[in-house]
């Protein structure tokens, strides 16, 4: 099973096989220069994950196939989807909520954090679910976000943190409120809730709580002022002795698809900026999904630029396994792309998203200034970045940064914007503009 290591905010995870059900564990080693560390008293560790009765392997069959009843979408928020799979519960800390199928009652029990009043507490959240984002608030307090994913940002105070997997929120909590128990709603951005709770010392037996609310409805997802979403960090510095970004050397433009919706690999505006220069490798789009081993039509592939990515194989296994490129021996199919960049380059990133669900996105091994994300034209008419709409001051650094979603206007999936940005590697989200897609820039 994969160990999780958690280095002032740094992890270390398997890409391989059970994602969604491997075992995890948290190692925190703490920075002695922390620049925080005077702003609190102690610290709490809160590691959330989603729990399913499947395995990776069977979902992504069933998928493959369409025997998965797909979450319902909510439709008042832009037909947004917010995961392929269904979800049994949310876990926190190993503890958490569900639903009797027989009566509709919640069962379970909730993750405790005990606190004392009058201290504050550096709560560490870590987003560690296989596939959906979770909403993130705590009854009659407010969180200051003071770093995400590692890195330290200006301090800022919200209600609600919106968070999708493999990010991580480090946040100050003031336990300013009476002696009593308070939920922390933890959520899927469709309501599912799974809640734990902050007790004070003095209060209550936890056990003595009214049962909690387990479906809070689509409204819970809709982005308000007073949160944190991590999908649009637009309006986020960093903190002063962040690193800055360098000068850009190159940008390249990536479109994330999902190449078994035959819909939108018809747009014709959007297939043809995808064989543009600037594109790796100057791949053509493809259509559909690749062949399942049986033969049949795949029914659920993502692709980069409408080019699903294919295992090479490797000659250091059986014939049956398929390792990823870096490994020796492996040689790569002929739809991988392939962007040479040398020591010392700079590259903006924009990836546009031309889905209705959020997608997080990191690049091993490096870290990212995400100079922009949010809906509107980041490319000028001649298909430079328009560095005037963008943050290249004091943008936040981070490894993980989910591109916005979609939005589903009445037309087609035609117009399109970005985001870029990154030292010698980068990843981040922007959008389009128009009726459609999102994006997000990276440096």
């Amino acid at each position: 099973w994969p160990l999780r290591l958690w280095l002032c905010g740094m992890d270390y995870y398997s890409h391989m096989r059970e994602t969604l059900t491997a075992a995890a564990a948290l190692l925190l080693l703490q920075d002695p220069r922390d620049p925080y560390r005077k702003s609190y008293d102690e610290e709490l560790l809160m590691f959330v994950t989603d729990q399913n009765d499947f395995t990776g392997e069977q979902v992504l069959r069933d998928l493959q196939t369409g025997a998965v009843n797909m979450p319902p979408m909510c439709t008042n928020i832009s037909n947004q989807d917010f995961s392929d799979i269904p979800l049994t519960t949310i876990l926190t800390n190993g503890a958490g909520w569900y639903k009797d199928p027989a009566t509709g009652k919640p069962m379970g029990k909730p993750a405790v954090f005990r606190v004392q009043h009058g201290k504050r507490y550096r709560l560490r959240i870590i987003q560690a679910a296989g596939s959906w984002g979770l909403k993130v608030t705590l009854d009659k307090h407010r969180l200051t976000v003071i770093a995400l994913d590692g890195y330290h940002i200006r301090p800022e105070v919200y209600n609600a943190l919106i968070i999708t997997p493999a990010e991580r929120a480090d946040v100050i909590l003031h336990a300013n409120q009476p002696a009593g128990n308070y939920w922390i709603n933890v959520a899927t951005l469709a309501g599912q809730n799974s809640p734990a709770v902050l007790s004070y010392v003095g209060a209550p037996d936890v056990s003595k709580m009214a049962a909690p609310d387990l479906d809070l409805g689509c409204d819970w997802g809709v982005t308000r002022p007073d949160a944190l979403d991590s999908r649009n960090v637009s309006s986020v510095k960093a903190a002063p002795w962040v690193p800055k970004p360098p000068p850009v050397t190159r940008h390249l433009v990536l479109y994330l698809t999902q190449n078994s919706d035959t819909t939108r690999n018809k747009s014709a505006v959007l297939g043809a900026k995808a064989a543009i220069p600037g594109m790796p490798s100057y791949l053509r789009p493809q259509t559909g999904c690749p062949k399942l081993f049986n033969g049949n039509d795949s029914q659920y592939c993502w692709g980069i630029s409408w080019v699903v990515y294919v295992d090479p194989e490797s000659n250091l296994q059986d014939a049956d396994s398929r390792m990823p490129l870096l490994f020796p021996g492996a040689k790569p199919s002929n739809t991988t792309y392939i962007q040479q960049i040398f020591y010392g380059d700079v590259v903006d990133l924009i990836i546009i998203n031309t889905n209705t669900m959020a997608h997080p996105m990191h690049l091993h091994g490096h870290h990212f200034w995400v100079l922009g994300t949010g809906y509107g034209d980041i490319l000028n008419k001649d298909g430079a970045v328009d560095y005037s709409k963008l943050n290249t001051k004091d943008p936040v650094y981070r490894d993980t940064q989910p591109v916005p979603h979609a939005l589903v206007g009445a037309g087609d999936f035609s117009s399109v914007g970005g985001g870029g940005g990154g030292s010698s590697s980068s990843n981040a989200d922007s959008s389009i503009s128009g009726s459609s897609d999102s994006a997000a820039t990276g440096r």
